[in-house]
């Protein structure tokens, strides 16, 4: 059955070439299915037919890759994996910036809110994008490469810490001070990032197989809402076990609430920068 936004309907494979229907006029074309590829419009065609032209295409051209994504079948060439290390670095570097941005708080309607829950969310576009172009498989390889190079981070960061410490003096002193809690923010905020971003993925990919018909956006939104709920929830239990002898359990809920609306509300307002890093590797990655 072809998907809704197929044009196309393959006839069959002839030596050089493939000779395929489309279906709103009826005409019959024929193409060399390097062609298909390096034009995108293996996005046209049913899955399965996506599969018989990838294959073809790569007895040609060894630089054609052939994707199971979440349960659809991606045709793209080599190119577009360049893009890869890119998505992962920014979700590292974002990781990162948040680690670091728990030091600071805004005004948030009027409540100090930390200005991490501004940057976190960003990981969810970087994530959302690498399973929509790469599938499933891939993004979770890259959230767990990100989780163990964060916990790398974390033993270099509190050596370097531990050297400061030794070597002594006010300017240290005053330093670990302000940055004492850095070694275990970016372990925790590794373990944190890894859990809620494998819900993500995960419920991100089951929502593409159920349901197909529906775009790019409501597969980002439901995701990031189950996995915003998960990170708000580690968030909460984490805040009272450190807190408990201060803090009783209702503000501890309302900081895992207050959490959880920052969070959501920015997945939908990073929407646009999903798309338009979608748009701009769909157009340069061929």
């Amino acid at each position: 059955m072809l998907r809704r936004k197929a044009r196309y309907e393959l006839i069959v494979e002839q030596g050089d070439t493939i000779e395929f229907e489309d279906i709103k006029t009826n005409k019959r074309l024929s193409m060399n299915p390097l062609e298909i590829v390096n034009q995108g419009l293996t996005e046209l065609f049913s899955d399965e037919d996506r599969a018989t032209i990838g294959h073809a295409a790569a007895r040609k051209d060894d630089s054609i890759v052939i994707a199971n994504n979440k349960g659809s079948v991606a045709v793209y060439n080599y190119s577009r994996t360049f893009f890869i290390p890119i998505l992962f670095a920014a979700y590292i570097t974002v990781l990162l910036i948040t680690c670091l941005a728990d030091a600071g708080t805004f005004n948030g309607f009027g409540i100090a809110t930390p200005l991490s829950f501004i940057t976190y969310p960003l990981t969810f576009v970087f994530e959302d994008c690498v399973t929509e172009l790469y599938g499933r498989k891939k993004g979770l390889q890259v959230i767990f490469q990100a989780f163990i190079l964060l916990i790398i981070t974390s033993v270099i960061v509190k050596g370097i810490f531990a050297l400061s410490a030794y070597a002594g003096g006010d300017v240290n002193n005053r330093f670990l001070e302000t940055m004492g809690f850095l070694p275990f923010n970016i372990a925790y905020g590794g373990f944190n990032s890894f859990v809620s971003s494998a819900v993500d993925i995960i419920v991100f990919s089951f929502i593409y197989k159920k349901f197909r018909n529906y775009g790019f956006w409501f597969r980002a939104t439901v995701s990031s809402l189950t996995a915003q709920l998960v990170c708000s929830f580690l968030v909460g239990i984490f805040y009272y076990i450190t807190t408990i002898s201060t803090a009783p359990f209702s503000e501890t809920y309302n900081s895992a609430m207050l959490y959880f609306l920052w969070g959501f509300g920015l997945s939908i307002v990073y929407l646009p920068l999903s798309y338009a890093i979608l748009w701009y590797v769909k157009k340069n990655g061929r």
